[in-house]
């Protein structure tokens, strides 16, 4: 007695044969070309929206209030330790302190 489980893939196989054998491209055999390996680079760009956060952050505390007259720096730009961020507007304080003199 033949076992099913031989003549089934025997048949799939002989299917598949006559199938591939039959099929070509719009009624003629398919063409095959090749071409040479060449060593290029391989440059590609992607533009990408981003923001940069900086690692490194710091608090900064003025000693006395006031309206800010000048800053030193842009935002992101290195600065030195000690160094002026910012200048502030001295009329207030100093119309203050001529009223204490006064006293």
């Amino acid at each position: 007695m033949v076992r099913a489980s031989t003549i089934l893939p025997a048949a799939a196989f002989l299917l598949t044969a006559a199938l591939a054998a039959s099929v070509d491209a719009q009624g003629r055999p398919a063409g095959v070309g090749v071409a040479d390996v060449e060593l290029r680079q391989l440059t590609e760009t992607v533009p990408v929206f981003a923001e940069v956060v900086t690692v490194r952050e710091g608090n900064i505390a003025a000693r006395v209030s006031g309206t800010v007259d000048t800053v030193h720096v842009l935002a992101g730009r290195s600065v030195n330790a000690g160094g002026p961020l910012a200048s502030l507007d001295t009329e207030l304080a100093e119309i203050a302190l001529r009223q204490a003199a006064a006293r």
